[in-house]
């Protein structure tokens, strides 16, 4: 049985076999530790990753550093629209909190939703 993140890196590989693939776009809506972020740079020609935390913005600076198809960027993903004007082929929404953080500080579907729109 998959954990739901390995399920949802499956989900995104067989979605990328649908895609023309000339700049395929993402978006990790939460890129907390950047693990997912770390997946999908492989798949996709641009990644735009967001976090609210600073936190998570450093430690994946602190990974990303000799990447270049992946733009941090530490804002809330309700605010997609302000920072990404091209076609997005993914989303990739990991809801919850930061692991070794406030747990007060979490996403939900709500804002999910507010971002879809």
């Amino acid at each position: 049985m998959f954990k739901i993140v390995e399920f949802s890196h499956v989900l995104i590989s067989n979605h990328l076999n649908n895609l023309n693939k000339d700049n395929i776009i993402v978006v990790d809506a939460t890129c907390g530790n950047g693990h997912d972020t770390l997946f999908i740079k492989d798949y996709f020609d641009k990644v735009y990753a967001f976090d609210i935390q600073e936190l998570a913005i450093k430690r994946c600076k602190k990974k990303f550093v000799d990447i270049n198809n992946i733009t941090l960027i530490h804002d809330n993903f309700i605010n997609i629209a302000n920072y990404v004007n091209e076609k997005v082929d993914c989303i990739l929404y990991n809801l919850g909190f930061l692991p070794g953080s406030d747990h007060k500080v979490k996403t939900n579907y709500k804002e999910v939703i507010e971002s879809l729109n």
